[in-house]
């Protein structure tokens, strides 16, 4: 009867340890895309960060903000739209490498971390999301960014949303579709 009982207190803290483990998930996890939501990206920021430093693997930025979004709302609807976000989170996950970490942080804007990716690894896995992203009709203002050990991940995140939205700027200028 005590190994019972103790059988069944470790299946209880084990059925807990899993039930945390899924609510820590949820809690980082955009529910629409099942992509990394902000939360997740900022934890997933900070550990990339430490790893960089600690073994000065290269790493790179990449923003994607989608263009004109609203309209496809106000026309289209909201169901639609979900539609189009959840295309779009499938068309940039599926364009990036499967240690590359993928995030919906806003309302139609998303980031990709490539990790121990250098300069020509980067400019490769732009391009190749850039072309899916064509090749799926999906129009969207993109900017690319990559780590310097002297000013560090978060350095290369507020360049890389420069760059977008220098080319959403430039997309709203000339009233026509950011190139993909």
């Amino acid at each position: 009867r005590l190994l019972a009982t103790q059988l069944h207190a470790d299946m209880e803290n084990i059925r807990q340890a899993r039930l945390l483990e899924r609510s820590q998930l949820a809690a980082m996890t955009d529910a629409l895309t099942g992509l990394l939501n902000r939360h997740g990206w900022d934890k997933a920021v900070e550990a990339e960060e430490a790893r960089a430093r600690r073994y000065g693997h290269p790493a790179c930025v990449m923003f994607i903000d989608l263009d004109r979004f609203k309209q496809i709302n106000d026309e289209f609807g909201h169901a639609h739209g979900d539609a189009v976000l959840q295309r779009a989170a499938s068309v940039i996950r599926n364009a990036v490498r499967g240690s590359d970490l993928v995030a919906r942080i806003g309302g139609d804007e998303f980031v990709v971390l490539g990790v121990e990716c250098d300069v020509a690894g980067a400019e490769a896995l732009y391009q190749n999301m850039l072309a899916e992203l064509k090749g799926q009709g999906i129009a969207a203002s993109t900017g690319l960014a990559m780590r310097d050990p002297r000013t560090g991940l978060n350095a290369a995140i507020a360049a890389a949303d420069r760059m977008m939205y220098a080319a959403k700027v430039r997309q709203h200028a000339t009233n026509k579709p950011a190139p993909a």
